[in-house]
């Protein structure tokens, strides 16, 4: 068996931020993702939305749902925003730098 010739790889890296990320959470919940997934949730408690990958960044998106009206199978978003330091009241959606 003869030998392989060489191969040489030439690998270039560009990296371009893309015209819009988002992600979207409201009404009895509706649910779009960074990746454009779309889901209908219908949980009650508080959630992790969103959150960096980047080691050392707090970046940090909680969404807690609560019941429609006492006894409904639909939940809907508390409406609210606080930083991280006054989570000690009461957490609705939290962003934080």
């Amino acid at each position: 068996m003869a030998p392989l010739p060489d191969l040489t790889l030439t690998i270039d890296y560009t990296l371009a931020q893309p015209p819009m990320v988002f992600s979207e959470a409201w009404g009895d919940v509706h649910i779009i993702t960074y990746n454009g997934l779309h889901y209908d949730f219908q949980a009650v408690g508080g959630f992790t939305l969103a959150q960096s990958v980047i080691p050392d960044d707090s970046f940090d998106i909680q969404l807690r749902l609560q019941p429609c009206f006492n006894g409904a199978s639909v939940a809907v978003i508390e409406a609210g925003l606080q930083p991280r330091s006054a989570m000690i009241a009461s957490p609705l959606l939290l962003i934080e730098k």
